[in-house]
């Protein structure tokens, strides 16, 4: 799968360019356990749970003509500019597919992921769950998100399905909309969390859509809270 060829190749660039929390073990990229196991893994053959594989969770219904993506000199620019500045690290990865039932989703899921927690954030949407897998008793370490959304069938969308790589940075949002700016490109944000009083928490932007399968990056600012989102804004399920 080619996106998720682009997916691994961008995430051994952040570990390159100095981001934290990049876990890396041979030839895969992992989450861990609260014992430092891995408990998901990325390699160029795909991604798994529990090394129960959920390549096909991110096969898009129909082939996409689609072909645009960030090069990945560019996105080596864009690491080199804001390291420079400030720490970056790694607050999670993530997968976003359909399924049919939410419910019988998530029980599959925690089937899987055994004796692990899930915790989920409340997505304001009732079609949609943001599910999260990982130790979030050690905020420093990436967590796995799961966004499940819920069709009777399936379609091709901007969004869906797509694999996400998401960090934290120490820049406000202007200095980081400069930076997107000279490195990915003008028009590359698409969504962004803004809370009144406070600013912009996250961007998020594509970085690929090959054959209907897109590769996403949120970026954290200043204003985000690591800590107090695996504290408080995430409930176990």
């Amino acid at each position: 799968m080619d996106s998720l060829n682009y997916a691994y190749a961008a995430i051994k660039i952040l570990r390159e360019s100095g981001v934290e929390s990049v876990y890396e073990d041979k030839d895969k990229l992992y989450i861990p356990r609260s014992d430092g196991r891995p408990l998901v893994t990325l390699s160029t053959s795909g991604i798994a749970i529990n090394s129960a594989s959920f390549n096909d969770c991110l096969k898009p219904t129909k082939i996409s003509k689609l072909d645009t993506r960030v090069s990945l000199e560019s996105f080596t620019n864009f690491l080199e500019a804001i390291t420079s500045v400030g720490k970056v690290s790694l607050n999670h990865l993530g997968i976003s597919y359909y399924c049919t039932d939410l419910d019988l989703e998530v029980e599959r899921i925690q089937r899987v992921v055994g004796a692990d927690s899930i915790y989920e954030e409340a997505s304001g949407i009732a079609s949609t769950k943001w599910l999260f897998i990982g130790d979030t008793n050690k905020p420093r370490q990436p967590l796995f998100e799961i966004v499940l959304n819920e069709r009777d069938k399936p379609t091709l969308s901007t969004w869906v399905p797509h694999f996400q790589i998401d960090i934290d940075t120490e820049l406000n949002i202007e200095d980081l909309q400069e930076a997107i700016e000279d490195n990915l490109g003008k028009d590359w944000i698409k969504w962004s969390i803004t809370i009144d009083e406070l600013g912009t928490l996250l961007v998020m932007g594509r970085l690929c859509s090959i054959d209907g399968v897109k590769v996403y990056l949120g970026i954290g600012t200043d204003k985000r809270d690591r800590e107090w989102h695996r504290k408080n804004g995430l409930k176990k399920i």
